[in-house]
């Protein structure tokens, strides 16, 4: 179960390529079952917050996610600055 603060990995984002991870997103939160991330989708989009699972190939290309040991007083500082 992904929380607030997980490091979520993925995998052929870029040009299709599997052999390494490609992508890496911070959960900030939940929607429903769906965790909420906040990543960097290229110059053109930025950063942006978007679900996951978002679609079919989200978990064909899910690597793997951890969980960081962040003090409450560092996930409010997260929180602040990637909402």
């Amino acid at each position: 179960d992904l929380l607030p603060g997980d490091v979520l990995f993925m995998r052929g984002t870029s040009r299709n390529i599997w052999d390494m991870i490609s992508h890496a997103s911070l959960v900030i939160g939940k929607h429903g079952d769906k965790a909420v991330l906040r990543h960097h989708r290229g110059r053109k989009l930025g950063v942006v917050t978007s679900e996951f699972p978002s679609g079919k190939d989200s978990f064909r290309k899910f690597y793997g996610a951890v969980r960081p040991s962040y003090t409450l007083e560092q996930l409010d500082v997260f929180k602040k600055h990637m909402i």
